[in-house]
């Protein structure tokens, strides 16, 4: 009864959210609910991708009883998640990524997202820039980034997502795992994300 109250609830938002313009009468109003409108959409967002998780959760236990193997166990859950948002299986695979490395691995990000304090394009950026990190070393970007993100632009949260994303850019001398660490984010980073290398000009002879 509660979940169909709370589905009835986000209608009726949409319904009221259609009757907004006519309802504001001045610009400096005008103002204020177009930053409000963009809180709201981060954390819509945030909320669409806490569900999806849980719901790609609640498919793959629904089955494992069934003797499904754990690999295919959500089989099937981005085509019917894209069903439901009116989008390819591939771009609902995408977001489904998207809400796992959020919320499992970059908890503060995902917080601000919730908050509206940073946009779904923000959130991209921040996930999509640390997708070749190993887990420990993308909660620790996360942990740098929480701070300063709600203030910066797109493009300033771009180049600071990869500027801690590439990490030093020689490994530790004494710590073997500082070393490890280092290799795997150096073999494992796109070819976008590494500094181009210039070609040495040709000698005349």
């Amino acid at each position: 009864m509660f979940d169909k109250a709370v589905v009835l609830e986000l209608v009726g938002l949409v319904d009221r959210l259609a009757e907004l313009p006519s309802a504001v009468g001045d610009d400096a109003t005008r103002v204020d609910v177009i930053v409000a409108v963009e809180k709201l959409k981060a954390a819509a967002y945030a909320a669409q991708l806490r569900v999806i998780a849980d719901f790609a959760a609640s498919q793959e236990a629904a089955n494992k009883p069934m003797g499904v193997q754990a690999r295919q166990a959500q089989r099937g859950v981005p085509e019917q998640i894209g069903l439901a948002r009116k989008v390819s299986p591939a771009s609902a695979a995408r977001q489904l990524g998207q809400a796992h490395a959020l919320i499992d691995q970059m908890p503060d990000t995902y917080a601000l997202l919730l908050r509206g304090e940073i946009s779904e394009h923000v959130a991209t950026i921040v996930t999509t820039e640390t997708s070749h990190l190993a887990v420990e070393d993308r909660r620790l970007v996360d942990k740098k980034l929480a701070d300063r993100l709600p203030r910066l632009s797109p493009k300033r949260a771009h180049a600071a997502t990869r500027r801690h994303a590439i990490g030093p850019r020689s490994p530790p001398a004494t710590d073997a795992a500082g070393v490890r660490s280092w290799l795997t984010r150096s073999s494992n980073a796109s070819p976008a994300r590494r500094a181009p290398m210039r070609s040495r000009p040709r000698s005349g002879w």
